[in-house]
């Protein structure tokens, strides 16, 4: 929070000083804000994620392009953020945050008795008193734990599904994270073999692998995902103007346009290395040689 304070502070005050160097620092002050921006929208964290939006649409009001809109939710922080915006007085914001003052405990002056028969009615304790547990019998399946490496995966339950459909619908599965990951890991193959019903649901598709969340925290997450999209753009070309429109829609984000872009490079140079049929090149023979050549036969 401390460096998205720093960041809209040094915005403002770049916003309303003139300067000499003004474009050279505005340059670097974006070039370095964005990047926070970036994996800020990336985040799980609503209000780091919230962060991100806020600066991404306060830059790109002081940049004077196209304008970021954003829905937030409302609390202090949210405040305080646009407060430094505006250049407002924060001192009432940050008042806000502050915990309430714990109350100060008075001292207590007591004395213990002294009395011998305090003392004497006070009995005294025998570890053989203790209550007899029964000892607990573990049971052989528990004895024997196998421990996996910290890199292994356990196996998951669930199989894959047979049918690209069945394979997108998995996709939305919120509760079983096994469910997901079997869909998720099978989807690439199935892609690159252009299953049965991939040319039909293909923009759905891509359009959902765009927004796809990491709900379950899998194993290379971004990297698969960036896998199936250039495998979608590779497979089926006619998706790269939907995807473009996708990028200068209001509701894709930082991180994902550069998503997008990066697959569209990625399918663009696997597109261009495929073997292309070798070119054949027709000579015309003169007449005199043509004559020279039936000779011999």
């Amino acid at each position: 929070m401390h460096l998205t304070r720093v960041v809209l502070a040094m915005g403002r005050w770049l916003n309303e000083f003139d300067m000499e160097n003004k474009k050279e620092v505005w340059q670097k002050l974006f070039d370095t804000a964005i990047q926070g921006v970036e994996q800020r929208l990336a985040n799980p964290d609503a209000v780091i994620r919230q962060s991100g939006m806020f600066v991404g649409e306060t830059f790109s009001l002081w940049m004077g392009g196209e304008r970021l809109e954003f829905e937030y939710q409302s609390d202090n922080w949210l405040d305080e953020m646009r407060s430094i915006r505006d250049g407002t007085n924060t001192e009432a914001v940050a008042a806000e945050n502050l915990p309430p003052d714990e109350p100060v405990l008075e001292k207590v002056d007591m004395q213990l008795p002294t009395s011998s028969s305090s003392v004497a009615n006070s009995q005294p304790y025998d570890s053989d008193d203790e209550e007899d547990f029964k000892p607990y019998d573990i049971p052989e399946s528990e004895r024997n734990v196998e421990i996996l490496p910290a890199d292994a995966e356990p196996e998951r339950s669930a199989p894959p599904p047979n049918y690209i459909r069945d394979c997108m619908e998995q996709l939305d599965e919120k509760e079983k994270y096994e469910v997901f990951e079997a869909a998720f890991f099978a989807l690439n193959d199935m892609i690159r073999r252009k299953a049965v019903g991939f040319v039909d649901i293909a923009d759905r598709l891509a359009k959902n692998l765009v927004f796809l969340e990491d709900k379950f925290s899998t194993k290379k997450f971004e990297e698969i995902r960036k896998q199936c999209l250039i495998s979608c753009l590779v497979m089926r070309p006619e998706l790269a103007p939907k995807l473009g429109e996708l990028v200068f829609s209001r509701n894709c984000s930082f991180f994902h346009r550069y998503m997008i872009l990066e697959c569209f490079l990625a399918a663009a140079k696997e597109l261009s290395e495929f073997q292309k049929e070798p070119t054949r090149k027709v000579i015309e023979v003169p007449k005199e040689e043509k004559e020279e050549v039936n000779f011999w036969f």
